[in-house]
């Protein structure tokens, strides 16, 4: 799936703002949820996985191998 499509699905799926995604490390991706404590509104957050994101998940670690600690790269 390109980029893009990913970064579309992931926000669609979680509601997450452009730069809570970006921003994003795998270390916030735990026990079924995303733990969001860099908030526009301060206010820590966690949004529930589902299977469409869980499927993602995999993706993005295949391709990526986990050789950042960030979810998504800048590939540029």
């Amino acid at each position: 799936m390109p980029a893009r499509t990913t970064f579309v699905v992931w926000a669609l799926n979680t509601g997450m703002r452009r730069g809570e995604i970006l921003g994003l490390k795998w270390e916030q991706i735990r026990n079924g949820f995303i733990y969001l404590t860099k908030t526009k509104t301060s206010e820590p957050r966690q949004i529930p996985i589902n299977d469409t994101l869980e499927a993602l998940f995999r993706q993005i670690r295949k391709e990526s191998g986990l050789k950042s600690k960030y979810v998504f790269l800048y590939d540029g």
